[in-house]
């Protein structure tokens, strides 16, 4: 059994609660739509770990205990079959496990845990519906939705990769809009790497001054001190931290910050 990045966004069964580490004997809990009652949990012996659960930390192993869970399919133990899942912070950390085991709510039609796979899929198309209605207004930003100014630092993609044919995306550079812009850049990277570059992004480690520039590891390949970059760090310079800090927000640049012109190029 395995959760989708799509089930674990959208659906988080009624009435249940998050419990930490493994569950126990006789708990229901809730995996991919589904109620499954707990019969057995024991540790694993670490000669029968998967290769994914020997890349935990070393030393680590022990702490996590892995275990294997098993459970039934509930409300039909006898005609659905058994099923193993390890349980381990590096998989599933976290369980949701409804209070009574014997009383939870459950779709009249297909008799699975509310929200049903019907109600979830009936959100995701909603929201799939609005979102798309984002990215169909002219001048307007998809993060706010808000029209984009001439005065507005902006950065418009002429590609619009969520509604094939409509307008040119603009994004809003500022700090409530900018993170839907990377995320809008990396798809459209993606789809031609050859010929495109990130500029909302950065790999280097960028090493911020108190006199208005920064330092960047990726040198003349750094798109700027908005990119979102991999590592920060304030500088060591006693120059910079003789003045009374104005600039920038400790590790991270103002966005008008310039490159060190005496950054090795």
């Amino acid at each position: 059994m395995s959760y989708s990045s799509v089930s674990r966004t959208y659906w988080f069964p009624l009435g249940a609660q998050v419990k930490w580490g493994a569950p126990a004997v006789g708990d229901v809990v809730a995996l991919d739509h589904e109620a499954w009652r707990v019969v057995e949990v024991t540790d694993l012996d670490p000669a029968n770990w998967r290769d994914v659960d020997r890349l935990y930390p070393a030393g680590k192993q022990k702490a996590v205990r892995l275990r294997p869970v098993r459970l039934v399919n509930e409300p039909d133990p006898v005609k659905a079959a058994s099923a193993d899942v390890h349980y381990g912070a590096l998989h599933v950390g976290t369980w949701r496990v409804f209070p009574d085991p014997e009383h939870y709510p459950v779709c009249v039609c297909c008799g699975t845990p509310m929200p049903c796979r019907v109600e979830v899929g009936r959100k995701i198309a909603e929201d799939a519906v609005k979102l798309m209605g984002r990215y169909e207004m002219p001048g307007a930003c998809p993060a706010c939705e808000q029209p984009v100014t001439a005065r507005q630092r902006s950065l418009t993609f002429a590609e619009n990769l969520k509604v094939p044919g409509g307008p040119p995306v603009t994004f809003h550079l500022r700090g409530k809009c900018i993170g839907t812009a990377q995320q809008y850049e990396k798809l459209w990277v993606k789809q031609d790497p050859e010929s495109r570059r990130h500029r909302l992004s950065c790999t280097g480690h960028l090493t911020n001054h108190n006199d208005g520039t920064y330092d960047c590891t990726a040198l003349t390949d750094c798109p700027g001190p908005i990119a979102r970059h991999t590592a920060y760090s304030m500088c060591s310079c006693p120059d910079c931290h003789a003045r009374p800090w104005t600039w920038g927000n400790g590790c991270h640049p103002d966005s008008k910050a310039v490159r060190n012109a005496g950054e090795a190029s």
